[in-house]
């Protein structure tokens, strides 16, 4: 007798295939859907009730739930395009300093590779700092230079203890760049995915391949 059933334990395994990548598996899976539906069109002539009944329009659809972001899987697959692999924005958060005793009054981001992008200045005691434009400076409030990551104070806040918020493009890791494509351009990939319990003795896996 031929066994058609099966026990699932767990999310199963996905891999996903495009044309001129490598096939890629969809990594710390959490949950697979596939729907398959169909629609159902009636024949009517004269009378009330269709005299045939047959299904119509039917389509494959499905979404599968990572707990892990691949950037290369994302870029390739939905986008079609390959990430680029020049660094990434990242983000600095806290940076604990404290406004010098000088005339300048100034602080210089830690970090200021390819520049930076402001995102707020606060008082450790708390309370936000107000960015002005530079030479504008005054208690409460700051001027930074983007460029070389320097933050310029007023003398009112001359030994205060501060934390810089901003971003700065890393070196290392990796960002998706996505272009304003075509209307009709859909990277076409295939899916396999298995499912089953392997480990029990006379249960049988499940698998499916959809070939776009």
């Amino acid at each position: 007798m031929t066994q058609t059933t099966s026990y699932a334990f767990g999310a199963g395994d996905v891999f996903l295939t495009s044309a001129g990548n490598a096939p890629a598996l969809v990594g710390t899976l959490q949950d697979v859907e596939i729907d398959i539906s169909a629609s159902t069109q009636m024949l009517y002539g004269q009378n009330q009730f269709a005299e045939l009944v047959a299904r119509g329009e039917g389509k494959i659809t499905g979404k599968a739930k990572t707990g892990k972001i691949d950037l290369g899987l994302i870029s390739t697959l939905y986008s079609g395009q390959s990430p680029d692999l020049t660094g990434y924005e990242k983000l600095v958060k806290l940076e604990a300093h404290t406004i010098p005793a000088s005339s300048s009054y100034i602080v210089t981001a830690s970090h200021i590779t390819g520049g930076i992008t402001d995102q707020g200045v606060y008082y450790a005691a708390g309370g936000q700092l107000t960015p002005v434009t530079a030479g504008s400076e005054a208690t409460g409030k700051y001027s930074v230079n983007l460029t070389t990551g320097v933050y310029t104070f007023a003398a009112g806040d001359e030994g205060v203890a501060i934390f810089l918020n901003y971003t700065y493009v890393a070196t290392t890791g990796s960002q998706m760049l996505v272009t304003n494509q075509a209307m009709g351009v859909n990277p076409v990939f295939q899916l396999f995915m298995q499912q089953g319990a392997t480990a029990v003795a006379g249960r049988q896996n499940v698998t499916m391949r959809l070939y776009a």
